[in-house]
C-alpha cells in the first residue's frame, strides 16, 4: 500500500477536521464514509467514487484498503456478473509511537445509498408524553423512487414515520449495468423520556426524541472466506443488497 502509507501523516488533521474536534492536538479521531464502488463478476472491487467533498489522500486510503476486500458476485441468469454497490467503511487515525498514527479502515456494511430522513415526534405523543414503535417495509425502486408496502404500529407514529421514510433518499445498485429494486425494513423508535424535563417540547426539539434502528442488527451467523477469516459487517443495512461480504478483513496501515 505504498500509495496510501505517504498520507499517513496528515490524514489524522483531515480527520480530525471532519469530525469538528475543538483541540488543536488531535488524538484518536474517526469518520465513517460511504464510497461507490465497482465490483467485477469475480467479487473484487475494481474502482471506487468517493464523494466529491472527501479530501484526496482519505480517498486513496479508502480505494485501496477496499480493493482489498472481496464480494460474493452478483447473479444474473446463473451467471456471475458485474455491479455497482455503496460501501460502509470507518477510517481510523489511532496514536502509535513517536507521536505517530496508524491507520485502521473496517467494513461497515454494504448495499444502495441511503440517506434516512428523521421523522418529528407527533404533536399529539408529545402532549400526552407517551412513546412509540413503528416498523415500515418498503422498497427502493430501480428509478430510485421509495414505496411503502406494509406499516405497523400506533397510528400518530406510524404518520409520523412514514412521512418521513418517503422523504428518505436512495440510489440503487446496478447489476450487469442495470439498477435494481432493494426491500427496506427499518423500525423506528420513538421515546419521549430520553428528553430533561426542563426542555421545551416544540417541533425542533422533536428532532431530538426519535431514534431510528434497525432489525437487521440481531445476531446472524458470521460469512466466512476461504481462509476463514469472520466476513459479517458490525452494522449491517436495513436494505437488501445484491451483493454479500466474503473477505472484508479490517486493514491496518503503519507509519
Amino acid at each position: 500500500m505504498t500509495h496510501a502509507t505517504r498520507w499517513i501523516a496528515i490524514l489524522p488533521m483531515l480527520l480530525w477536521q471532519a469530525c469538528g474536534a475543538s483541540t488543536s492536538t488531535p488524538q484518536k479521531s474517526e469518520h465513517i464514509f460511504v464510497v461507490g464502488a465497482d465490483v467485477d463478476a469475480k467479487g473484487q472491487v475494481t474502482q471506487t467514487q468517493p464523494d466529491a467533498e472527501v479530501a484526496k489522500p482519505i480517498a486513496v486510503v479508502l480505494d485501496e484498503a477496499l480493493k482489498h476486500w472481496r464480494f460474493v458476485p452478483a447473479q444474473k441468469d446463473g451467471k456471475a456478473v458485474s455491479a455497482h454497490t455503496f460501501i460502509k467503511a470507518k477510517l481510523e487515525a489511532l496514536p502509535a509511537a513517536n507521536s505517530t498514527y496508524s491507520l485502521r479502515i473496517s467494513f461497515l456494511g454494504q448495499g444502495p445509498k441511503w440517506e434516512p430522513a428523521i421523522p418529528k415526534y407527533p404533536e399529539k405523543g408529545l402532549l400526552a408524553r407517551t412513546s412509540g414503535r413503528v416498523v415500515i417495509v418498503g422498497q427502493l425502486n430501480p428509478d430510485g423512487k421509495i414505496t411503502i408496502i406494509e406499516t405497523s404500529g400506533d397510528k400518530p407514529f406510524v404518520e409520523a414515520a412514514s412521512t418521513a421514510f418517503l422523504y428518505n433518499v436512495g440510489i440503487p445498485e446496478t447489476v450487469d449495468g442495470q439498477p435494481v429494486a432493494a426491500h427496506i425494513q427499518i423500525p423506528f423508535t420513538f421515546n419521549i423520556h430520553l428528553v430533561s424535563n426542563e426542555m421545551g417540547f416544540d417541533h425542533s426539539t422533536a428532532y431530538n426524541l426519535v431514534h431510528v434502528t434497525s432489525e437487521e442488527n440481531a445476531t446472524r451467523p458470521l460469512a466466512r472466506s476461504k481462509e476463514g477469516s469472520n466476513a459479517l459487517p458490525s452494522t449491517p443495512s436495513p436494505i437488501s443488497s445484491v451483493l454479500q461480504p466474503s473477505s472484508v478483513d479490517t486493514v491496518i496501515l503503519q507509519p
